[in-house]
Formats: C-alpha cells, sequence, structure tokens
C-alpha cells in the first residue's frame, strides 16, 4: 500500500485489528508497536507520517513516556501524535500543563468517521494544528 504511514502503538490486540482494518480500508499503510520500550527508536527506523498512540501500553502513562522522548528529538519533535485513549483524566490533567502543540486526541471509544478525519487532520500538519480533542 502506497498511502501515508502511519504508525500505531497500542497493546490492545482488539483495538490494533480494528485501527489497522479501519485505516488500511482508507488507504493508509498501518505499522503496529505495541510497547513503550523501543517504541522511539521504531519510529526513527520507519519514519511514519502519523503516529497513533494509546496513553497505556506495559504500564499507565507509557504513552507519556513516549511522547516526551519523541519532543525531545530534533528528527521527531514536529512528529503529529493522535493520543488515543479512554484515560479522559490523564488528558485533561496533561492539558492543563499544555499538552504538547502537536497532538490531537481521539477518546475511546470513537466512531469511524472521527478516526479518518482526526488522522487526516494530522496528517495535513498545518501551522495551526495545536491540541485539541476530536469533535471539540
Amino acid at each position: 500500500m502506497n498511502g501515508p504511514r502511519i504508525l500505531i502503538i497500542e497493546d490492545d490486540p482488539d483495538v490494533v485489528l480494528l485501527l489497522e482494518d479501519i485505516l488500511m480500508e482508507g488507504g493508509y499503510h498501518t505499522d503496529i508497536w505495541t510497547r513503550c520500550t523501543g517504541a522511539v527508536e521504531h519510529i526513527r527506523q520507519t519514519q511514519p507520517q502519523v503516529v497513533l498512540l494509546d496513553l497505556w501500553l506495559e504500564q499507565r502513562g507509557d504513552g507519556w513516556t513516549v511522547l516526551d522522548a519523541l519532543r525531545e528529538d530534533a528528527a521527531t519533535a514536529q512528529l503529529p501524535v493522535i493520543i488515543c485513549t479512554a484515560d479522559r483524566q490523564a488528558v485533561e490533567a496533561e492539558a492543563a500543563r499544555g499538552i504538547d502543540a502537536h497532538c490531537l486526541v481521539l477518546h475511546k471509544p470513537f466512531d469511524l468517521d472521527t478516526l479518518l478525519a482526526i488522522v487526516q487532520a494530522a496528517l495535513q500538519g498545518d501551522a495551526a494544528l495545536r491540541y485539541r480533542e476530536a469533535g471539540a
């Protein structure tokens, strides 16, 4: 598949399968990573256009660790990241501190149209892309 590459960082196999099916049907090339360990190195190697990142991987908050590491590296600092989570409280707490400027949030459960719209918004990558929640 020649569409944009979307890296899904998610440890729940059912969610991975759902995301992969929807995105592939939408014309995207998908890649899967299931843990925090090695995620940043994998991103550097595969160079996705967007990362869909769950906050809970092996442990609660692992997604924030991945995001922080991405933003500290000049090669990945501007990479669009979609935080895909059911943990609204964690997102609200981070938003209060000033969440990353190149992040979008997709709350689980989500619908197909919202997922595809937020991926498209992340891919557009214009200067106006700022933290916001899907549907907000």
